[in-house]
């Protein structure tokens, strides 16, 4: 069976985009679930480790503007992305990437289960570095 793609309808929607959220994790452990806003021309990270939602990683982060978050997800090239990646092995990574537009554009929803689509670990970078950067 063909897996639905993005499409390239999604490059003209990325100056609408309003929210991004990035979850990752394994069978085995936590989730960590990355929330991208914007407040003015900042783009504002936080993070929450599941099932531990009261942990104090829920603060914001202010290390990248609007323009360069938007420019590094233009990059990833999710236009050419499937909507699900899907491995036989049920243990391993899952994941999910939502995305979310100002214009009333449909939501966006992609995932995986121990499989993943090119660029992921770009993904994975820009959702965690304000973090990184921190810990340094």
């Amino acid at each position: 069976m063909k897996q639905k793609k993005v499409g390239k309808t999604f490059i003209k929607h990325i100056p609408y985009i309003e929210t991004v959220i990035f979850s990752d994790g394994s069978y085995f452990s936590s989730h960590e679930v990355t929330t991208v806003r914007f407040q003015d021309d900042k783009a504002i990270y936080t993070k929450k480790r599941r099932p531990f939602l009261k942990d104090n990683d829920d603060i914001p982060r202010k290390k990248m503007s609007k323009a360069e978050f938007l420019k590094k997800i233009e990059a990833l090239h999710i236009e050419y992305w499937d909507k699900e990646y899907e491995s036989y092995a049920k243990d391993g990574e899952q994941w999910e990437l939502s995305i979310r537009f100002s214009n009333n554009y449909k939501a966006l929803e992609i995932y995986g289960n121990d499989a993943f689509p090119p660029n992921f670990k770009q993904l994975q970078q820009l959702m965690n570095s304000p973090f990184a950067e921190e810990s340094e």
